[in-house]
């Protein structure tokens, strides 16, 4: 590690890159990692959204199904008689009390009720205004051509909501009612409705149909295209569900804490709220080896808690499209990181590579090749520096030739001449002469062509006690004479 770090630390473009790798290296994790982040909050986001838009729209097909309901039997109620086939009104029937009457005049409301889609109910009934069932029909099939099983009279007086219809009971200005029932013959919970006959606004019996709530879950899912959709009752267990065979169902029981929850007015009702905000409890469960998110409501029928209901979506959308948008940044996350190494690479090269030239260059002139010069031309600092190196080299050069030739020369005349060719290579038109001593009288020495200009001072002589010797000798410094 000592050896890789010197490594690095005796070469400028690494000590330029690195820094330049590793700010660029930590910026993209940290941009993957926020994008990763905000992607995973996202998908959750969506599935959440998802999840609640399913259970309004759960909320609202269980309402539109129990208007269905309600829109079927008061058409039976108040239907007339038919002369074609010989039957009487529908109250006329109930409040004769003949059960043959009773089926012929609701035969046809049968077929046609299991027929249609949005009622597609199990159970028919009929009851008189003492509660007694005088027709109790029950689907065996899903086929409408089967004929129905017909149960025997029983007594409904202990529903809840018969009684009221009997004794002519408003609930909050209302004679139509719906909730979760569970006949003695049928271990399936059913959805019913029921309403009063009347007959001169004098109660004469009621009508009631009822689906079973595995069959109405299987209808919302087709219409909704929910993946799944559970009913709970009072307790949390699960009677019904889209997803798992019955015997499967406690394997969907709510956890405690989330009918606590639930109980504790955390949540809104889905069903006759549409007014109120949907703000279910969400939980994750494992369904069959499959992780599923759920979002668990109140189930109000009538304004009163019936039991609880739930959809679900599995996570492995959520999963898998962060696996796939992590895959992706990683990625281009990789590609951004090896475009920088190698343009950092290569912006180090661009400055390094002139200062290496410079540095060979300054090696081989320190060892001793004057000649040696830098190719660099370039208009930033780096060519400027190359371009004054070159001229320092140019000038030490001469300076070097200059001292060479001036160590072996004999004659005056002849360093005369060797000076004023350096000096002239550096203040062009410059002039060299010197002024000697000769036995006591100076006089000037000319190199061997003399500018025109000074030629005169070739035989001039200056006398030891001139102004000009005196004050070159006193001061021993250069000075500038006009």
């Amino acid at each position: 590690m000592r050896r890789l770090l010197q490594f690095i630390q005796s070469h400028i473009r690494y000590k330029i890159i690195m820094p330049f790798l590793a700010l660029t290296i930590f910026v993209m994790l940290a941009g993957a990692a926020i994008v990763l982040f905000l992607v995973a909050a996202n998908a959750q986001d969506v599935l959440t959204n998802q999840l609640a838009n399913n259970a309004r729209i759960v909320s609202a097909a269980l309402v539109e199904r129990e208007q269905n309901h309600v829109n079927f039997l008061r058409q039976a109620a108040f239907a007339g008689g038919s002369v074609e086939a010989g039957t009487p009104s529908v109250a006329d029937s109930l409040s004769g009390g003949n059960t043959d009457v009773v089926s012929r005049t609701l035969k046809v409301f049968y077929l046609s009720g299991i027929s249609n889609p949005t009622l597609d109910f199990d159970r028919l009934i009929a009851f008189d205004k003492n509660g007694q069932s005088l027709l109790d029909w029950q689907r065996i099939k899903d086929d409408p051509r089967e004929e129905p099983y017909r149960n025997g009279t029983t007594d409904l007086t202990p529903i809840r909501d018969v009684k009221r219809i009997v004794s002519n009971t408003l609930v909050d200005g209302a004679d139509k009612f719906s909730g979760l029932i569970q006949f003695g013959n049928d271990p399936q919970p059913h959805f019913y409705t029921v309403v009063p006959v009347k007959k001169n606004a004098t109660v004469v019996g009621g009508l009631m149909v009822a689906i079973k709530i595995d069959r109405l879950l299987l209808s919302l899912q087709r219409n909704t295209q929910v993946p799944i959709t559970t009913v709970y009752n009072l307790q949390g267990e699960a009677i019904g569900t889209t997803f798992v065979p019955r015997a499967d169902l406690p394997s969907l029981n709510m956890r405690p804490e989330v009918v606590q929850e639930l109980l504790s007015n955390n949540a809104q009702s889905v069903i006759n709220a549409e007014n109120s905000p949907l703000v279910p409890k969400y939980a994750l469960s494992n369904i069959q080896q499959r992780d599923y998110e759920v979002a668990y409501s109140p189930l109000y029928i009538q304004n009163k808690l019936a039991g609880y209901f739930s959809v679900g979506l599995p996570t492995d959308f959520q999963v898998n499209s962060v696996r796939i948008n992590r895959t992706a940044i990683t990625l281009i996350a990789l590609a951004l990181a090896l475009g920088s190494i190698v343009l950092g690479y290569v912006i180090a090269r661009s400055i390094t590579r002139p200062l290496s030239a410079l540095v060979h260059t300054a090696e081989a002139v320190t060892s001793g090749d004057l000649e040696q010069r830098t190719e660099i031309r370039s208009g930033d600092e780096v060519g400027r520096l190359a371009q004054a190196f070159n001229q320092m080299t140019e000038h030490l050069l001469r300076l070097y030739r200059t001292s060479r030739e001036l160590g072996t020369a004999i004659e005056v005349q002849q360093v005369l001449d060797v000076t004023q060719r350096t000096v002239d290579a550096f203040v062009p038109g410059t002039e060299v002469l010197a002024l000697l001593d000769d036995r006591g009288i100076w006089g000037y020495r000319l190199r061997s062509d003399p500018a025109p200009e000074v030629v005169g001072l070739q035989n001039l002589r200056v006398a030891p006690g001139d102004p000009l010797i005196r004050s070159l000798g006193q001061n021993q410094l250069p000075q500038v004479l006009d």
